[in-house]
C-alpha cells in the first residue's frame, strides 16, 4: 500500500480571508448571522453551505496557506496527497483549482468529502476509522492526518491515526493532556516534514 498523506483543507492548505468580508456585506448572510446569534454552533452549520456556495459562485477566492505548496511538493514525492473535508467533493476540487494546488491531487478517489464517509462527523473518532478503510480498500495507508483544528486532530488520534494539528493557537480547543503524546503540534507547516 503506498504512503498517503491526509490533509484537511480549509484554513490547513486554503485559506479564504474575504469570506469574512462577505458575511458583513451580504444581507442573506446577514440574516442567519442575526436569526443565530444566540447559538454560535447553529450558525456556523447554517452559514456552512452558504460558504459552499460562495466558494464554488466564485464570490470568495482561495489562497494557499504559507508554504503550502513548498510542503505538498516534497510530501508528493514520497507518497500520496489526500484530502478530507466537510466540503462536498466540488466544493474541494474548487478550493484546490482556486489556490493552485490541484495539479498535486491528481486521483480524484483521494478527494475524501465527509459525506462519503456517511457524513460521519470529523469531531468523531469513527470518521478518521472509516477514512482509512476507505483508503485501504482503494490501495492507500494513512501515514499522517493534518488538521488545524485541535478538536478534530485529537479525535483523529483517539481513532489511532498519527495526527498533526496545524495552527493550533489559532482557534482551536484545548487538547487533553492525555492525548499529547498522540499528537504532533506544528506553528508552521513546513514543521509537518520533520514529523514523517
Amino acid at each position: 500500500m503506498q504512503s498517503t498523506f491526509v490533509f484537511d483543507i480549509y484554513q490547513t492548505l486554503v485559506d479564504y480571508p474575504n469570506w469574512e468580508q462577505l458575511k458583513k456585506t451580504d444581507p442573506h448572510l446577514q440574516s442567519i448571522i442575526q436569526k443565530y446569534k444566540n447559538d454560535k454552533i447553529a450558525m456556523k452549520k447554517a452559514l456552512l453551505p452558504e460558504f459552499d456556495k460562495a466558494i464554488v459562485a466564485g464570490k470568495i477566492y482561495g489562497i494557499q496557506t504559507e508554504n503550502a505548496k513548498k510542503v505538498l511538493e516534497q510530501l508528493a514525492s514520497i507518497g500520496q496527497l489526500a484530502i478530507f473535508s466537510t466540503g462536498t467533493e466540488n466544493v474541494i476540487r474548487t478550493m484546490l483549482e482556486q489556490s493552485g494546488l490541484i495539479y498535486l491531487f491528481d486521483n480524484q478517489k483521494l478527494l475524501v468529502p465527509c459525506e462519503r464517509m456517511g457524513n460521519t462527523s470529523k469531531k468523531e473518532p469513527l470518521a478518521y476509522s472509516l477514512l482509512e478503510k476507505y483508503l485501504a480498500g482503494i490501495g492507500f495507508a494513512m501515514k499522517t492526518y493534518t488538521d488545524d483544528d485541535g478538536e478534530m486532530a485529537s479525535a483523529a488520534a483517539d481513532s489511532g491515526i498519527k495526527a498533526v494539528v496545524y495552527h493550533f493557537d489559532r482557534k482551536s480547543k484545548l487538547i487533553e493532556p492525555k492525548k499529547e503524546e498522540r499528537i504532533i503540534r506544528i506553528s508552521n507547516l513546513k514543521q509537518i516534514l520533520d514529523s514523517v
